[in-house]
């Protein structure tokens, strides 16, 4: 009987190493009591933990009870979260045996009286693994006689004033949040940015006092300081409270680790002529801002306002066609902005030809009379040429043969002399090849389809129901989204087709460049383009 007892024994650990070998992949399954933290029997749903990490790490807070779920946010050491609910998910080595157990924690920041608890942000945690706890109880779980500090009572002393306007501290970048427990972002905030306090503090998340403010047609709140950098202060009162020495209050306006800036407010500046690309302008003074136009090299504009720091000095620029946004001063540690004067616009060249015709901005330059045709040069605004013929194009558009060899739209120019007299190139001989010949009886075609100022209206391509007109300097993406990469870009008034759509998360519709057009396979923003023909019936293109 005794044997048989051994061998029933010795079956049951078989299956069960047997079913053990046969489940290799971690699963999460219902609460079970194995290896747990010592306290978790007695933790309740409402209780309140803190983040227990080693020094320069951080607590993972994730969307799902998995290592790989999205990362929601990062909690540093002694944060306090609400405990709301609890999983284990068992751990299996390399031949399937379970190897340990994790339990996963779903927490909610902040405590449960917190003025915005119900709408905090919830996550799951990595409460503890095979014994190692990275939450454990807040301290009034172990000793009942604990009274908790006063909250932030880590926080340095607050300097705001409800009522006052405040501002960025030129060496900090900080954000609009929606709510003091709650980090969405709502608008990210450059150095020197400038806004008003509406709002007595509350202490927020990560023990930051929270104050709530307006900035142009945004409220929310802005952490004072930030406790992973010691309490630093990241904004200050511009008028000092009575609290406040004269001294703690910054006066630097110019942007730290930067080159000095040569410009101000009032000036004129320029891109600088020797770049290779031109320059993004945003319309947030970050990164992050989206496009507004694009400023070529040695184009010029109007200072309005700034500066603004944000990794380097930013400056509000208006150009000639009346857009406006902002721009950083420097890059890569070399200016990319200059001193402009009108004084410095060199007299126009005397041009002998009886047809000038003058850019009125950055302008590309092509080796046939169209869009489709090759760049083999590009012209700054106020660039003057002779013209020695001219072409219409299929979209309808008259582009002029330039004495240098190129063709440009006449719908990115405009004309002195005689140029409704040139001869006219037939439209499949519209190249800078040097056997093109003007077509016969040219001086009938000029009559019929030139007029002193071109006002022809450009019809869609034959393969393409869809025409795209920029409607200023544009840079064309990889992919449909304003942080796609840039691979290539358009001057003002420069014609397109595109073949699909599609919109993204934030409601922009994206415009597909049709094939056999400038970097084919690239795409635009409808708010940087007017569209003419059937655009809106373009099949939608899947999430690329």
């Amino acid at each position: 009987m005794k044997h048989r007892l051994i061998v029933s024994f010795c079956l049951i650990l078989l299956c069960n190493f047997t079913l053990s070998a046969q489940t290799a992949t971690p699963t999460s399954q219902p609460f079970q009591w194995r290896s747990k933290p010592a306290y978790l029997s007695d933790l309740e749903a409402g209780d309140l933990l803190q983040v227990r990490t080693i020094e320069g790490d951080n607590l993972r807070v994730r969307t799902e009870p998995n290592p790989r779920a999205e990362m929601i946010i990062n909690l540093s050491d002694d944060v306090i979260v609400t405990y709301l609910d609890v999983v284990s998910i068992d751990l299996y080595d390399e031949q399937g045996h379970v190897s340990g157990v994790e339990y996963w924690y779903k927490i909610r920041l902040g405590r449960p009286s917190d003025p915005d608890f119900e709408t905090a942000t919830e996550g799951w945690a990595l409460g503890s693994r095979n014994g190692i706890n990275f939450l454990i109880p807040a301290p009034k779980l172990v000793d009942p006689s604990y009274t908790p500090p006063p909250p932030c009572s880590n926080a340095p002393k607050q300097r705001l004033i409800n009522g006052e306007m405040a501002r960025v501290l030129p060496d900090a970048i900080t954000s609009i949040y929606e709510s003091p427990t709650n980090p969405t972002l709502v608008v990210e905030l450059a150095g020197l940015e400038i806004f008003t306090v509406i709002s007595e503090p509350v202490c927020g998340f990560a023990d930051n006092y929270a104050w709530q403010v307006e900035y142009e047609d945004f409220t929310g709140w802005v952490l004072e300081t930030d406790s992973d950098a010691d309490y630093r202060y990241l904004v200050e009162p511009i008028v000092p409270s009575d609290e406040t020495e004269e001294d703690e209050i910054t006066e630097v306006l110019v942007c730290p680790d930067d080159l000095p800036s040569q410009l101000a407010v009032g000036m004129m500046t320029q891109a600088d002529q020797t770049l290779t690309d031109p320059l993004n302008v945003r319309t947030r003074p970050t990164i992050s801002g989206i496009d507004a136009f694009l400023l070529f090299p040695a184009e010029y504009a109007d200072i309005l306002n700034g500066p603004l720091c944000y990794g380097g000095t930013w400056w509000y620029i208006e150009n000639e066609r009346g857009v406006k946004g902002w721009v950083a001063e420097t890059a890569r540690g070399e200016y990319q902005l200059r001193p402009f004067d009108l004084s410095m616009i060199p007299p126009p060249p005397t041009i002998d030809a009886a047809c000038i015709v003058t850019t009125f901005s950055g302008v590309n330059l092509r080796s046939g009379a169209g869009s489709g045709f090759e760049t083999v040069g590009s012209a700054a605004a106020e660039a003057s040429f002779g013209a020695d013929a001219q072409a219409l194009a299929e979209d309808g558009v008259v582009w002029w043969h330039l004495l240098t060899g190129e063709w440009v739209a006449s719908n990115l120019t405009s004309e002195s002399g005689s140029c409704t007299n040139l001869p006219v190139f037939a439209a499949d001989e519209a190249t800078t090849s040097a056997d093109a010949t003007p077509a016969p009886d040219s001086a009938t075609q000029v009559t019929q389809v030139a007029p002193s100022t071109p006002t022809f209206t450009p019809t869609p391509s034959p393969s393409s129901g869809c025409m795209l007109t920029t409607l200023q300097g544009i840079n064309l993406r990889a992919t449909p989204s304003g942080e796609g990469e840039a691979i290539g870009s358009a001057a003002a008034a420069v014609d397109l087709f595109a073949d699909g759509q599609f919109t993204d998360a934030s409601g922009f519709r994206w415009w597909r460049l049709a094939q056999n057009q400038l970097d084919s396979g690239a795409w635009v923003r409808d708010d940087l383009v007017r569209e003419t023909g059937t655009c809106t019936a373009l099949p939608v293109i899947q999430a690329p």
